[in-house]
Parts: structure tokens; C-alpha cells; sequence
């Protein structure tokens, strides 16, 4: 193919906005492998180029017990410099087939984003209320 057909032919900029509204999406939402900002980040150089030059594409975090997210917060937050951060926690109840629930994982969640929270945009919370008393707590004071 040559290269001026196809999506090569697309500037980065029109890539960005692309890769910010997939990585916005529902759908990436549901993630169980990898956050789309990682995967897009490793598919050519270009696209990894323009992944890391584009602050808005990490600037969702999700924190949820399925999702890689958590080993990833704090590269995610790092790439997105000064961008508004997008927080979505879902701590979900705990089953018989998973590991045991971590004592505090609000707290586990305010030592990665409470140092940025003048830079939260919005962060919905979806999960027993006995694992957000960390949170409130932290909002309080």
C-alpha cells in the first residue's frame, strides 16, 4: 500500500482525538487486558509517538480489581503533566473465588491520585460505601 492512502495519510493531531475518544469510551471501560492508551502505544512508532505527545489520552485512570490499571496509575498520571485527571473507582463486592479484599483500598487509591486531587476533573465511585470511609475521611480533612 502507499503510503498516502489509508490512515497514514491522517495528522497526528486527528490521531489524538481519535485515541481520546476511544480511550473515553464505555467500551474501554470494560478493559480486562491492557488500557487502550498502552495498547495504542505499541502499535507503530508513529502511534506511539503521538500516544506520549497527547497529555488528554492518559488522563482517564480507572481503578477497578479486574483491571492492570492499578500497576499502571502513577505512569499514567505522570504522562498526562498537568491535564485534568478523569478518576473512575469501581471496587466491586469481593466473591468466595477472589482473593481476599485488601484492608483499605480506598486508602490504596488515595496514595496514588490524593497528591493530584487539585487536578481532578471527576471521579465517580461505584462499590460498598465501607470501602470508600478512606475517602471520606481524606475529603474531610
Amino acid at each position: 500500500m502507499d503510503s498516502t492512502d489509508g490512515i497514514d495519510v491522517l495528522p497526528d493531531e486527528i490521531f489524538a482525538v481519535i485515541f481520546k475518544l476511544v480511550a473515553d469510551s464505555p467500551i474501554t471501560s470494560l478493559e480486562t487486558d491492557e488500557p487502550f492508551p498502552l495498547a495504542a502505544s505499541r502499535v507503530s512508532r508513529r502511534w506511539r509517538a503521538v500516544t506520549l505527545a497527547s497529555p488528554e489520552i492518559w488522563a482517564t485512570v480507572r481503578f477497578t480489581r479486574r483491571s492492570c490499571s492499578w500497576k499502571l496509575a502513577n505512569a499514567f498520571i505522570e504522562r498526562t503533566g498537568s491535564y485534568p485527571l478523569d478518576i473512575s473507582v469501581g471496587l466491586e463486592p469481593y466473591t468466595r473465588a477472589d482473593l481476599p479484599p485488601p484492608r483499605t483500598p480506598a486508602s490504596n487509591i488515595l496514595a496514588v491520585i490524593g497528591p493530584h486531587i487539585h487536578r481532578w476533573r471527576k471521579i465517580p465511585l461505584c462499590g460498598s460505601k465501607r470501602y470508600f470511609a478512606d475517602l471520606r475521611q481524606f475529603m474531610h480533612d
